[in-house]
């Protein structure tokens, strides 16, 4: 990679508070690895640069801006109001630099300290107003990008790379990668023929470029393509096989197109050959994957014995039952508890999430003169979204386990067409759109019969042939 110095940042408009050299090229370094999702292992990987970043200078906010996004986006650790140290030294290092630093920067540490309250709204509203001045930073291209998809603002993340986009056609490696991101905002916003040219454009630019891939992943997802799927990844495996950050989910990818035709055993290898093969770093991503494909799996009335792959699982995971904030992470954990009958566990879960949503956030309020003159009660993006759909979400599984179908219908009927809200793919978040419709089916209550049955048909209204669903209709209206 190139040395861009802290001359290079600062003739790019992006200038920050850092004389090292050594700290500039490290975050370069950093951002690389994120944008192609390939870790550098000769500086061992993105905790590695991280760590050189702060070796080389501990004041550098910029550093640690990229530091602490790191720590929040994707994983939610840090959402919560009793671990003000996760944030205070951040704001500490701008109190005492704060005549060095750019209006960028500040804007770049607002962002911080809104995603670390759960703001994640407010964050890439700044993020965009940077973009606005700066089109040309991949930090807030990034950082947006990833917090649209785990919000679930597909059309945003589209449109937030078509407006930077341009900028950029002077760098055709990363206008490559631009591309790629591109093309996943559209697949997921249902553009779907644009996705795919977008993605075959990326990849002309970079052949290994793994985000670019994995819209492909889901454009033969959608559109019902899943020989084309298999065939597309397998000729193509020797390129993004290497993106170790996304390689285990477009193996996943892989995986479901196998279980869409009813092969149990091929998804299972892949499970065992490649989606577990970083299980120990205790990814989230990772984490998502694994417990949705055996429960995928599950709901497919798979005759394989699942029980040990379960149980590794839960050794990994089970300590992040209580690290409450996404939605999309917390219903994947409930999965795992309930399909493993951990009942303490289910209770550890609830008990925890209770405390957390119960846990009153409180904003000062001033008058113009700057006097304090008292409090307000305030709720932040992320307690919104689990108080009026996670709840649902998780009530609903716990109700299906205990197969408690109408329960589950009550529960996930109502906020069906908000769950996009908890972030997480189309294809991802379809998981809860198989146990509806299951529990629909088996329900006892004839409207909600006749109600699965529309499920049904509005499955094969976007899928026509999914041999998945022939199966879910053939084996629960035989029930």
């Amino acid at each position: 990679m190139s040395f861009k110095n802290c001359e290079w940042w600062k003739s790019q408009g992006l200038g920050m508070n850092t004389t090292s050299n050594e700290a500039c090229k490290f975050f370069d370094l950093t951002l690389d690895q994120l944008v192609t999702w390939k870790e550098d292992d000769q500086f061992g990987g993105i905790d590695g640069s991280i760590a050189r970043i702060m070796s080389a200078d501990e004041n550098f906010v910029m550093g640690h801006v990229i530091k602490s996004g790191l720590e929040l986006i994707g994983s939610s650790n840090g959402f919560h109001e009793n671990n003000p140290q996760l944030i205070d030294h951040l704001l500490n290092l701008v109190k005492k630099y704060q005549k060095d630093l750019t209006k960028r920067e500040l804007l770049h540490v607002d962002a911080i300290k809104n995603l670390h309250y759960g703001n994640l709204d407010k964050s890439c509203d700044i993020w965009e107003s940077i973009l606005v001045q700066h089109p040309n930073d991949m930090l807030a291209i990034k950082f947006s990008h990833d917090t649209y998809f785990y919000t679930g603002q597909h059309a945003q993340m589209r449109d937030s790379i078509s407006r930077i986009l341009p900028f950029w056609q002077s760098d055709v490696k990363m206008s490559g990668y631009l591309q790629g991101m591109h093309s996943f905002g559209y697949v997921q916003s249902n553009f779907f023929q644009e996705a795919k040219e977008s993605a075959l454009r990326a990849l002309e630019i970079n052949r290994n470029d793994g985000w670019a891939t994995h819209t492909i992943c889901h454009f033969n997802e959608y559109r019902n393509n899943f020989n084309e799927g298999i065939k597309f990844l397998r000729n193509t495996e020797t390129d993004w096989s290497g993106c170790n950050l996304i390689s285990p989910h477009n193996y996943w990818h892989l995986a479901l197109y196998h279980i869409e035709r009813g092969e149990h055993q091929a998804a299972l290898e892949i499970f065992d050959q490649n989606i577990t093969q970083y299980l120990e770093l205790n990814r989230t991503l990772d984490m998502v994957d694994v417990i949705s494909l055996l429960y995928r799996l599950k709901l497919d009335n798979c005759k394989i014995d699942l029980s040990e792959r379960w149980s590794r699982l839960m050794d990994v995971f089970r300590n992040r039952i209580s690290d409450h904030g996404y939605i999309f992470n917390d219903m994947h954990l409930i999965l795992m508890l309930c399909s493993c009958k951990d009942k303490q566990g289910e209770k550890e879960f609830f008990d925890s999430l209770i405390r957390y949503l119960n846990k009153d956030n409180q904003d000062v309020v001033i008058d113009y003169c700057n006097n304090v003159i008292g409090m307000k009660n305030t709720e932040n993006y992320i307690k919104k979204i689990n108080r009026n759909i996670g709840v649902n979400i998780f009530d609903g599984i716990k109700h299906f386990e205990l197969s408690e179908y109408d329960k589950v219908v009550d529960c996930l009927r109502p906020i069906r067409y908000d769950i996009v809200k908890i972030g997480g793919s189309n294809a991802q978040r379809d998981l809860l759109n198989q146990i509806l419709v299951h529990s629909a089916l088996l329900s006892s209550n004839e409207e909600n019969k006749k109600f699965g049955l529309g499920l049904i048909n509005e499955r094969f209204g976007l899928k026509p042939d999914s041999n998945l669903t022939k199966r879910i209709q053939t084996r629960l209206l035989l029930h």
